[in-house]
């Protein structure tokens, strides 16, 4: 025992050097750690990927995951052959600040005009579909923190088609499809049953007026009685 603290008091200095840097090391991990979890609340997860539309289609989704805003997105999408040339206009989307839970869909179509290919038929074109986007985390602070991230990712129709309906994928209705659907529904009974109301109104009508039989003369009011020229004016 007594050799022990012979050992530490004749190299105490080398033992507070050791000490102290350990001391150093483990309060700049948890700066670190800490930084880090701070940074949680300040970065955007923006993502971008297709999912079915309707029973024959393919849409792009591009959603801000948060917790973050995401400023300055850009996204752009357009479809490429095998060989990798470009089919159609690409298409590009900007958005200056895009909030935490906010979305935007696109309809991809390799060609002009009102015309929407099918995934069926672009699967037969065999098109890969290529996504970039970037983006700013809005909440850094100095402004020489703010990094712009980029993100990019193809898809082949072929798989999209194979992934999407060959294990007979449900495909969820949406809630703002479903809400128009019901308003135009609601719309169309309530002319039909204001449609059947006047009907039934004017059938009424002709029912009590041929009830009565023709209008007599005498029966008619003293303002619809022919007047004479020797009643007074």
């Amino acid at each position: 025992m007594q050799q022990w603290i012979d050992f530490l008091n004749a190299n105490a200095g080398g033992i507070l050097a050791v000490a102290t840097v350990a001391y150093l090391v483990v309060t700049l991990l948890l700066l670190w750690e800490a930084r880090a979890t701070r940074n949680v609340g300040l970065d955007a997860k923006v993502v971008a990927y297709p999912r079915p539309h309707g029973a024959l289609n393919v849409e792009l989704v591009l959603e801000n995951g948060g917790p973050a805003y995401a400023r300055d997105v850009r996204f752009a999408f357009g479809f490429v052959d095998p060989k990798g040339r470009a089919q159609g206009k690409p298409r590009a989307q900007f958005d200056a600040l895009m909030g935490p839970g906010r979305f935007h869909r696109f309809l991809p179509s390799p060609t002009e005009g009102s015309s929407l290919p099918s995934l069926y038929e672009l699967a037969e074109w065999k098109l890969v579909l290529t996504l970039k986007w970037s983006w700013i985390d809005d909440r850094r602070w100095p402004w020489f923190l703010a990094k712009r991230h980029s993100r990019s990712k193809n898809y082949r129709m072929t798989d999209l088609k194979e992934g999407f309906y060959s294990g007979w994928y449900l495909i969820e209705p949406e809630t703002a499809d479903d809400l128009h659907a019901i308003r135009e529904s609601l719309a169309g009974i309530k002319e039909v049953i204001e449609e059947r109301e006047r009907e039934m109104a004017a059938r009424r009508l002709r029912a009590k007026l041929n009830a009565r039989g023709p209008v007599q003369a005498d029966e008619r009011p003293d303002t619809l009685a022919p007047r004479s020229d020797d009643d007074p004016a």
